[in-house]
């Protein structure tokens, strides 16, 4: 579809694969990084450009391979193959969010209580939309385990909350709202709360465009900064997969190294809240 579109823009689209050349290859990789007005389109990153490069790039070398081409002219195309560093809030921007007075905006807290949900359990924006209660293990002592599969992967996610992530929660439980839905927490779309999260970086003079997504990317950092270190752990809170792991079948995450995770979130968390 990316070539087909390349190909009408370029008046090209009865060029015959053979007359496919390194010069119009390097243009197409181009085309897909570059925004163009002109289309409405906005261009990719390289990261996701290198993906569909290195399709077209096998495909061509199967064919050169079984003597259907000469040459495969997406050979030496240079793409990056490792994506950016992804942005995240430090300890201290986390703070700054917590503690605004949001008294003049009483829209705002619900968005921020959605924000600060995912970076204490590192749901990703699909899977705390489709959080219900059936998804949560209340225990006696008050302590809460959230276990579900990743909409994305359907790998399945496990954590003990953490007190904070617990207050959020529970101040919605009985809101009209989320009781109609089901849900844990009212819903509302990506665009609109990404939209509110500017505010609230405004607010916090935080120059750092949140998103819902940045917030997943917070709770992996707070993971290395309360000393988590078992990958498995890690993998199973986050919800990744662990194929290809050499202890795959032998190793077990257990409640125990879940909780022992959660107390170590928690005091990084009363770090950031009790001072």
């Amino acid at each position: 579809n990316h070539l087909n579109a390349y190909l009408a823009f370029k008046n090209q689209k009865s060029l015959l694969i053979e007359q496919l050349n390194f010069e119009m290859v390097s243009d197409f990789k181009n085309y897909l990084t570059n925004s163009n007005s002109q289309l409405g389109r906005v261009g990719m990153t390289e990261v996701s450009a290198a993906g569909i490069i290195k399709k077209f790039r096998t495909i061509f070398t199967q064919a050169v391979d079984q003597d259907l081409l000469k040459r495969n002219p997406f050979k030496q195309v240079k793409i990056k193959t490792k994506s950016p560093r992804r942005e995240r809030l430090t300890l201290e921007q986390v703070e700054k969010i917590y503690k605004l007075d949001l008294d003049p905006w009483p829209f705002l807290p619900l968005y921020r209580d959605i924000f600060l949900f995912s970076v204490f359990t590192g749901l990703a924006y699909h899977d705390a939309m489709a959080l219900t209660w059936a998804n949560l293990e209340e225990r006696k002592d008050g302590d809460i385990k959230l276990v579900i599969n990743r909409q994305k992967t359907d790998v399945i996610t496990e954590c003990f909350l953490p007190i904070h992530a617990i207050a959020s929660i529970k101040k919605y439980r009985k809101s009209g709202e989320a009781a109609i839905n089901n849900r844990v927490l009212p819903y509302r779309s990506n665009k609109e709360i990404n939209e509110q999260l500017k505010k609230l970086a405004q607010l916090a003079g935080i120059s750092l465009r949140l998103s819902t997504h940045i917030a997943r990317h917070t709770f992996r950092q707070l993971l290395a900064e309360a000393g988590i270190a078992d990958m498995g752990v890690i993998k199973r809170m986050m919800g990744q997969s662990r194929s290809g792991d050499v202890d795959e079948v032998y190793y077990s995450v257990t409640e125990k190294g879940l909780m022992a995770a959660k107390e170590k979130i928690q005091a990084l968390i009363n770090g950031i809240y009790d001072k």
